[in-house]
C-alpha cells in the first residue's frame, strides 16, 4: 500500500494547490513531509520515497517545479505567465 499511498499523494498535491503549501511550509525536513503526510492518511516511508524517486528516473518539468519550489499556483509553469 505504500507506493500507492506516495504516487497518490503526487497526483493529489498536483491537484490541490493548498496542500502543496501546506508541504513547502514545512521546510527541507523529508522527515517531517512524511509525517505530514501520514496526518492526512498517506502511508510511506522516507527510504521508499526515495526509492520511488530512484526508480522513475528523472523527474518531469512539472515534478521538478513541485519540488524544487517553482510553482506558485499562478501559472500553468510554461513560462507564458
Amino acid at each position: 500500500m505504500s507506493m500507492e499511498d506516495l504516487e497518490r499523494l503526487m497526483r493529489d498535491l498536483r491537484n490541490e494547490p493548498e496542500l502543496m503549501k501546506e508541504l513547502r511550509a514545512l521546510g527541507e525536513s523529508r522527515e517531517s513531509w512524511v509525517r505530514w503526510a501520514r496526518e492526512r492518511g498517506y502511508r510511506f516511508s522516507v527510504q521508499e520515497a526515495e526509492g520511488l524517486a530512484a526508480s522513475r528516473g528523472e523527474l518531469s518539468d512539472d515534478e521538478l517545479d513541485m519540488v524544487a519550489g517553482g510553482w506558485d499556483g499562478t501559472t500553468d509553469g510554461s513560462g507564458g505567465g
